[in-house]
């Protein structure tokens, strides 16, 4: 029996030898070939030897230097990179994208006219501080979250003696409570932030965004919906209106204290601002702010301070700082050093 097999074995290598360029024919005839390669295949005929046959002989026929294209893709079907290929220019890091990410804090100067009780015509300065985190995304510079206000006052620059006395509290929950829009949902869309040049000279923007505050305007809980950059509550039983601050009193709540009188005072507010750097160096900018609010009072616990409060803002003179800070300095490191944060 194994005279037999060995035989038959021997039978076999003879006529796969005989054979074996009708073999190789085959196998080139079913490869197909790759438009993009551009060298000549080359078959390897070195397995002659009548007793030892290379079973590769009939694998797919590989070529030599067989990628040709610049760049060749991976399994999942992305461009990558050979290992001669420079990288492309859009493709490296911005330098001033690199150089923005990182925490800011930025304080804004912000006038206005305003006729409010009591002690009717003023100017008005709202002074606020906000923590702004910049991260990098697809190779740009945005915002992580919306900016988190740590500090928020008003008073009254030009006024009689008593107005000079009234300062205007923020707490926190007003602060920081809000529907925040940014600019890409508005109805001219941009991006939140807008910067160009070298990290030692650049500008920078950050894009007009609304803050809503003491109502719904997106049609929450069934409410009816309106346009926050063209509409605003008007009257106080609005079912709209609700208790954002979630202090039992609808709307949103400050504070008035003065030399003659101080109380509370519910309403509801809107207000959008963006703000443009004029000077933009390392880790400093300073530029200027546009801003607007509109604001109806709900209710009040003094009765000197009822009435209509009307404020129109000053659309130059309005100042914005920001620097880098450390990112391990919260709101409440920030408020500590206000004084001289920002100073050159």
């Amino acid at each position: 029996m194994r005279k037999h097999f060995l035989f038959i074995t021997l039978v076999a290598l003879f006529l796969m030898v005989a054979c074996g360029d009708d073999t190789k024919t085959t196998t080139d005839n079913n490869v197909t070939p790759d438009d993009e390669v551009a060298d000549d295949v080359v078959v390897d005929e070195t397995v002659t030897d009548d007793t030892t046959i290379d079973e590769t002989v009939t694998d797919t026929v590989a070529t030599d230097n067989a990628v040709t294209d610049e760049t060749v893709t991976d399994e999942t079907g992305d461009d990558i990179l050979n290992d001669n290929e420079q990288p492309d220019e859009d493709m490296a890091p911005d330098p001033l994208v690199q150089h923005l990410v990182g925490v800011w804090a930025q304080k804004v100067e912000l006038f206005a006219d305003g006729n409010v009780p009591v002690v009717n015509d003023v100017v008005l300065r709202t002074d606020k501080i906000v923590r702004i985190i910049i991260k990098e995304e697809g190779g740009k510079a945005v915002l992580a979250d919306r900016p988190q206000t740590c500090y928020m006052e008003t008073v009254i620059v030009e006024g009689n003696s008593i107005a000079k006395t009234i300062t205007t509290y923020f707490p926190e929950k007003f602060r920081n409570y809000f529907f925040y829009i940014p600019p890409e949902d508005l109805k001219d869309p941009k991006p939140a932030l807008e910067y160009s040049g070298t990290p030692d000279n650049f500008s920078f923007k950050m894009n007009r965004w609304w803050e809503m505050r003491g109502a719904y305007f997106q049609g929450e809980n069934g409410t009816t919906p309106f346009d926050i950059e063209t509409e605003m509550i008007t009257e106080t039983d609005d079912p709209r209106i609700f208790d954002h601050d979630e202090d039992g009193k609808a709307g949103m709540t400050f504070e008035i204290k003065s030399s003659i009188a101080s109380g509370l005072i519910w309403g509801v507010i809107k207000s959008y601002m963006e703000v443009t750097s004029t000077s933009a160096v390392n880790d400093r900018i300073e530029g200027s702010s546009l801003w607007q609010q509109y604001e109806m009072v709900i209710d009040v616990d003094n009765p000197l301070f009822a009435g209509d409060r009307t404020i129109q803002p000053h659309t130059e003179g309005n100042t914005m700082v920001m620097v880098r800070i450390d990112p391990a300095d919260d709101c409440a490191a920030i408020n500590e050093k206000k004084d001289t944060l920002f100073k050159k």
